[in-house]
């Protein structure tokens, strides 16, 4: 889907069938890094975060449960950046 349209936000989560969400994310900074990248995990780890925010230029990383105003929040910042 992203080599068929642009996106200006990309949101997944970390645990995907087949592939990392970060590892995904960080492909994505290289191939298209106007895209704005926000990770959901639910694993509390600050080093996993602080690293996935590096690694990947995400705009956010956010925790696990999370109502939908915290993700169409974190949406209008990365889109605001």
């Amino acid at each position: 889907m992203m080599a068929s349209r642009k996106y200006d936000v990309v949101v997944c989560d970390h645990l995907m069938p087949g592939e990392l969400g970060l590892d995904f994310l960080s492909r994505m900074s290289t191939l298209f890094p106007g895209t704005r990248r926000i990770l959901v995990t639910g694993y509390m780890n600050p080093e996993l975060i602080s690293r996935s925010v590096a690694l990947a230029g995400l705009s956010d990383c956010l925790l696990k449960p999370l109502k939908s105003e915290v993700i169409v929040e974190a949406v209008n910042k990365a889109l605001k950046s």
